[in-house]
């Protein structure tokens, strides 16, 4: 073994051997440096367990307040089921009075429309009754035309002679159309009506 193997087995072997030839100030700075690593160290320390003194404190805390934030979630989703149920019986109840309402004027229109029907069926009942009316009146008043132009031929001279006796309806008057007919209103509309039935009655 050579001269330089040894001396690297030796200083490999027992590093402290040169300790000797350390100057007094490098070995001051060497002792202070080491103080203040291991200063270092003791402050790292500390502040591991500082944080993890925090932390535990911390998870106990959140231990601790877990019931409070679950009571307190549990609380909220109560309030809002209450506030939904609400929402629903108010809008449950809105539809009901909406149906309410349009079923009440479903049945005041039927009424409504039903008494129009029934307001019209009775006109038409009534202008049945008095076109009835009307007509039998008219043929009444067609016979007795027709019997008195067949019977009273006197009435009829009368006339042609210059009275004032209507030749429909046979009472006097102040004037007479040229062919014998007053102008009184009954007289001219029951001539009118028999004319629309195809008796004929010069104007």
């Amino acid at each position: 073994m050579d001269t330089t193997s040894w001396m690297f087995h030796i200083l490999s072997s027992n590093p402290k051997c040169l300790h000797w030839q350390y100057h007094p100030a490098a070995e001051r700075v060497r002792i202070r440096l080491q103080h203040e690593a291991k200063e270092r160290e003791l402050v790292r320390v500390e502040q591991r367990a500082r944080e993890e003194e925090r932390l535990r404190l911390w998870a106990e805390e959140e231990a601790r307040r877990e019931p409070e934030r679950r009571a307190r979630r549990e609380c909220e989703q109560r309030l809002a089921q209450e506030r939904q149920q609400k929402r629903e019986t108010v809008l449950r109840l809105s539809r009901q009075q909406q149906d309410e309402e349009e079923q009440r004027l479903m049945v005041e229109r039927k009424q409504r429309n039903d008494a129009i029907w029934e307001r019209m069926e009775n006109k038409r009942k009534e202008a049945i009754e008095r076109r009835r009316l009307d007509e039998g009146a008219i043929q009444r008043a067609v016979d007795q035309l027709v019997t008195g132009l067949q019977t009273t031929h006197s009435v009829t001279d009368l006339v042609e002679e210059g009275s004032k006796v209507c030749k429909y309806c046979f009472l006097e008057s102040e004037t007479l159309t040229l062919h014998g007919y007053c102008y009184r209103e009954q007289c001219v509309g029951a001539r009118e009506r028999a004319r629309r039935f195809g008796k004929y009655f010069p104007d």
